[in-house]
């Protein structure tokens, strides 16, 4: 996933929760709010892609790392350091 596709996920789901969050306490909005976080959870399942098996069982904590990987892929950051290191060029604060 390109990295605007995955900014305009996030503010979808960012519109979606913060349109459930506000209507929680309308009783004619239940059903409404139920289908944006429905809609907000397969945005994320996009996100992620096909990164768990449905079929079985995920360690929480491997989950956790899945999920961390696929989103450094995403935004680049392994090339990014990689890069960084290579050209010697990280943030050096002074010290005085």
């Amino acid at each position: 996933m390109e990295l605007k596709k995955f900014e305009a996920a996030l503010r979808s789901m960012a519109t979606k929760r913060g349109y459930a969050e506000s209507t929680a306490n309308i009783d004619k909005e239940q059903e409404r709010r139920r289908n944006a976080f429905d809609e907000s959870y397969r945005i994320f399942e996009r996100i992620l892609g096909d990164i768990f098996d449905k079929n079985s069982e995920v360690d929480q904590d491997i989950a956790i790392e899945k999920v961390k990987g696929k989103i450094r892929s995403v935004l680049g950051i392994e090339e990014l350091t990689k890069k960084r290191s290579e050209s010697g060029s990280f943030y050096k604060p002074q010290v005085k």
